[in-house]
């Protein structure tokens, strides 16, 4: 049943639309701004003239707006995230409020393998707040087409596939195999 009180109005069960591009517009009178809920070939399109914001509980945790979107809070992905882009631009960005920050690469079984990021955060004593580290947990290892090339183990031992060549015939400390 429909209950009718002045200008509102109580369902009481479901409400259908039927027709081929079905729509459900909400006019909002004192901003002037209209949002339209539709379906085009069975996809929901939300459609409004400013941000979209989604709340849980009366908390934003999702902001659309016309330039970015925002999250209050962390974003997980069960698969992978593809980031496409046109070129010669940065296809991700990652900003730290304050001096440096850091992305961690780790795994639910096996622990934290390693670090990108700033050297205020990643190196002990930290020589420069500037320093861009990667920082391994365990040993770092460098490869080539998945061949190692190159290894720094936990003593800060090297261990080197191939020449080493070096340049200006300068070089220091000693080469043993």
């Amino acid at each position: 049943p429909i209950t009718v009180s002045g200008n509102n109005a109580t369902f009481a069960g479901n409400i259908t639309i039927s027709n081929a591009s079905p729509a459900l517009n909400l006019t909002d009178t004192d901003n002037a701004s209209n949002i339209a809920f539709s379906s085009v070939g069975g996809a929901l399109i939300v459609n409004s003239t400013t941000d979209q914001i989604y709340q849980i509980g009366g908390t934003e945790k999702f902001r659309i707006a016309s330039s970015l979107a925002t999250f209050a809070g962390g974003i997980s992905a069960q698969s992978t995230v593809t980031i496409n882009k046109s070129q010669a631009t940065s296809a991700l960005t990652i900003n730290s409020a304050g001096n440096g920050g850091w992305t961690q690469y780790a795994s639910t079984q096996d622990g934290i393998y390693g670090y990108i990021g700033s050297g205020s955060h990643l190196l002990a004593p930290v020589v420069n707040d500037n320093d861009f580290v990667i920082r391994a947990q365990k040993e770092f290892a460098v490869s080539i087409a998945a061949i190692e090339k190159f290894r720094i183990n936990a003593s800060g031992n090297s261990i080197f596939a191939g020449t080493i060549n070096s340049i200006g015939n300068t070089a220091s400390g000693f080469l043993s195999e």
